[in-house]
């Protein structure tokens, strides 16, 4: 589940994505006009982990993350958690969070919405 602000996108003429494709053009659009994609407070540490669990999940589901921390029958350098975190680097790259999220607490994240420069 992602949360996302209705008016800024429509101020934007952006449409909600359906596919991973069309939320990274989402993000470059709403980059270009100088706004933040993705707002993430680090600074706690655990808001860190829900993109890439969420990309975990959704690339291979829940059976194998509970594996790992519940059973500790499997273990995160299995290639699933390997490739997710690939995925999240890519993310990253793209500029889709702020290179300053892990300085900003995750009670001040949605402020750093609005706008970036």
């Amino acid at each position: 589940m992602v949360f996302y602000n209705k008016k800024v996108f429509a101020d934007n003429g952006v449409a909600v994505p359906t596919s991973y494709d069309e939320f990274l053009k989402v993000c470059e659009t709403l980059k270009s006009k100088g706004i933040l994609p993705v707002a993430m407070g680090g600074k706690d540490v655990w808001p860190c982990s829900i993109p890439y669990r969420m990309i975990f999940d959704r690339q291979n589901g829940p059976a194998l993350y509970k594996e790992v921390v519940v059973g500790k029958t499997a273990k995160f350098d299995d290639p699933a958690f390997i490739a997710a975190g690939e995925k999240f680097q890519e993310m990253v790259k793209a500029g889709v969070f702020s290179l300053e999220c892990n300085a900003i607490s995750y009670g001040c994240s949605p402020s750093s919405t609005r706008s970036r420069t």
